[in-house]
């Protein structure tokens, strides 16, 4: 799960997405960030990489959006209870609108579409 950061400028993910992927932290480059809560250290991967984003899902099935990105961060152990934040390196791909009655947050793609997008669908 991706929290929607409207002020963040790069989609930054967990600790523990990158313990999960096997990322070896400690052999990226570091970027300072700052925000409301001040500055922090995050871990860049560059490279042609691929997130994907759940759009829908019916029964066992699933279809995803994969967004290339040419960075990603991670935050640190340091930060290893901050969530994953989806910035504006991916949500300036879509329109975004609020519908507060529903507390919803929804992503309706943009009619261009960046260099290597797929959309997949995975069963079982």
């Amino acid at each position: 799960m991706l929290l929607v950061d409207t002020g963040c400028t790069r989609t930054i993910l967990s600790y523990n997405i990158a313990e999960s992927a096997g990322i070896d932290l400690k052999t990226l480059g570091c970027a300072s960030i700052g925000g409301i809560g001040g500055n922090t250290i995050v871990r860049e991967l560059l490279g042609d990489i691929k997130i994907g984003l759940l759009d829908g899902e019916t029964g066992k099935t699933k279809k995803v959006h994969v967004e290339p990105l040419e960075v990603i961060c991670f935050f640190g152990k340091e930060n290893e209870r901050n969530p994953s934040l989806l910035g504006w390196d991916i949500l300036s791909r879509f329109d975004l609108s609020f519908i507060k009655q529903h507390n919803e947050i929804n992503l309706k793609r943009l009619n261009v579409q960046p260099r290597n997008h797929s959309v997949i669908t995975l069963t079982g």
